[in-house]
């Protein structure tokens, strides 16, 4: 694709009970793209598409290594593309 970008923030919880806890998400855009079959002139002409994300997860030490558990869940709204 010519064009592809994506933007992604997070909220990590610094306080209280839910103290390295973290939520986040993000929405990845893609242009559109030819693809080539290589059999012949005609080409597949793919369409953009932009996919929304999230992420839930837990920050914490481990043997004295911090370390993160995290949750992903890609394509969120289950927009049907081609890849």
């Amino acid at each position: 694709p010519e064009e592809r970008f994506a933007v992604w923030n997070k909220y990590e919880f610094t306080q209280g009970r839910l103290r390295g806890a973290f939520i986040a998400g993000g929405y990845n855009y893609t242009s559109a793209r030819s693809i080539s079959s290589g059999l012949g002139p005609a080409d597949i002409r793919d369409g953009s598409y932009g996919l929304w994300d999230a992420a839930l997860g837990y920050t914490t030490k481990l043997g004295g290594r911090e370390v993160e558990f995290r949750l992903n869940v890609k394509n969120i709204f289950d927009e049907e593309y081609i890849m």
